[in-house]
């Protein structure tokens, strides 16, 4: 062989020689997840925790990461009187409760939890601070606005306010005065209400047929357009860009706030009562009168799917990244989906109409309420892959979430679940166990060794290839 062809096979070795340590890395990693098992299964029991209120449930609201849970009941018939509940989730502990004469008709609660907004049926609009309303549960600043207080929002800067009512008129707040920046009277009672996340626009919906959009600077509105039946919810996006809207017509709008032309509608053959559109704008979800869900790209009219289910969908919500929607029922049902299939992940059966559900802006927490007057907390994570999410596991089975056979007999703590067994017993199980769980993911410092010790390999057989080539030239 000539000298040449010697060095160009010389440089092509050393080339592929530099690569195997990086590979020897890569696969040290893969062999690291196959031992530390992280899941995205959906698991089968996501129940965590659940509580009763006095009255039956109007609204509920949740922190962006989920941490808090704020509540609102109402008495039907005779006196109305209700209360707000603060619950941190957690520790699914109640934190406190304000009570509130003739009961709660519309509640919200701030990106970070700092603020809580209720609306009564008698007119009054509250402003809590969540950090007093452990101790006192004394509001910050309320308003009279003489009437039922139908919809509210807070902005996700947690600087505004809007809020509607049936005496026709459209509030809007800055959050740390209780006399309000302006007020617009419309033609009929405002049914829902929403505002961008810095506070600059917001839209209302009204008995009047028609939608208003508005900037925060000026009470005269930016447009209006009528539709053909009341409008019974509207969304606007974090940017204020786009807006989506439900009405007694039985159809969707999507806007652009540039103009009051709809970028499209679509007919759905039932009055729309429902409506969400994730943050980043692509994806929105409507519930309608005769119990179908909606999914819709921004960029088409046409449903990505629709689900029917057997009551009207009084509630939808949707996660910031458009992934998981969820939606709530008069059959007494609470649903889950994932964007990619009308199919449900998941759905809950209680004793009574489910008024309203939210979820944390991952997507990995749901609370559901309604007439059962118990609000019902699921979470979605399943760390150990047994089924049992961990909420599941350390509110109900008191297993481990990070080990899927709690009691070492060979059955994951699901398959225990399901079969009626004992998952803390390992002389409880379905029978002979067939399967031996891993518990290397419970070994404290395992994954950052394991690296360790494929980068020595790879070090090592890096040296030893080059002291062969090495000599291999000489």
């Amino acid at each position: 062989m000539d000298t040449k062809k010697r060095g160009e096979m010389s440089i092509m070795k050393r080339k592929f020689y530099k690569l195997i340590p990086i590979l020897v890395f890569v696969c040290s990693l893969f062999t690291l997840f196959s031992i530390v098992r992280i899941s995205y299964a959906f698991p089968q029991e996501c129940y965590n925790w659940s509580f009763e209120t006095f009255y039956k449930i109007t609204n509920l609201a949740i922190s962006e990461d989920g941490e808090y849970i704020v509540v609102g009941d109402s008495s039907v018939g005779g006196i109305n009187n209700g209360q707000i509940y603060l619950f941190k989730m957690y520790s699914a502990q109640l934190l406190g409760y304000a009570y509130i004469t003739s009961g709660v008709n519309s509640l919200v609660m701030s990106n970070n939890g700092t603020y809580i907004v209720g609306g009564s049926n008698n007119g009054i609009v509250y402003l809590f601070s969540s950090y007093n309303f452990v101790y006192d549960a004394s509001p910050l600043w309320t308003y009279n606005a003489g009437s039922n207080i139908t919809a509210l929002d807070i902005s996700g800067n947690s600087n505004y306010i809007v809020a509607g009512s049936n005496n026709d008129k459209v509030y809007l707040f800055n959050i740390f005065i209780s006399t309000p920046t302006w007020q617009y009277t419309t033609l009929g009672d405002i049914n829902s209400v929403a505002i961008s996340y810095n506070g600059l626009y917001l839209v209302a919906g009204s008995s009047d047929k028609s939608i208003y959009l508005f900037n925060r600077t000026s009470s005269t509105p930016i447009w209006v357009y009528g539709t053909g039946g009341s409008v019974w919810s509207v969304d606007i996006s974090q940017d204020g860009k786009f807006i989506a809207v439900g009405s007694d017509d039985c159809k969707v709008y999507l806007f652009d706030r540039n103009s009051s032309t709809p970028l499209w509608t679509y007919s759905t053959g039932s009055p729309v009562v429902s409506i969400a559109i994730s943050n980043d704008s692509q994806y929105i979800v409507a519930g309608t009168l005769n119990g179908n869900v909606f999914l819709f790209n921004r960029l088409s009219s046409t449903p990505l799917w629709f689900y029917t289910t057997g009551g009207r969908v009084d509630s939808v919500a949707i996660s910031s990244d458009g992934q998981h929607i969820a939606a709530g029922s008069w059959d007494n049902s609470s649903y889950l989906f994932n964007r990619s299939s009308s199919t449900p992940l998941w759905s809950y059966n209680t004793s009574g109409y489910i008024r309203s559900v939210a979820i944390s802006s991952n997507g990995q927490y749901l609370i559901i309420g309604g007439d059962s007057r118990k609000i019902y907390l699921f979470d979605f994570i399943d760390s150990d892959d047994d089924g049992l999410s961990n909420g599941y596991e350390v509110f109900q089975s008191d297993t481990k979430p990070n080990n899927p056979d709690t009691d070492g007999d060979g059955y994951s703590d699901g398959e225990e679940i399901a079969a009626g067994t004992d998952p803390l017993d390992r002389n409880s199980n379905p029978g002979p166990a067939t399967t031996t769980y891993s518990t290397n993911n419970n070994i404290p410092g395992f994954g950052p060794l394991a690296i360790l010790f494929g980068t020595v390999i790879a070090l090592s057989l890096y040296k030893l290839l080059r002291k062969r080539e090495f000599k291999m030239i000489k």
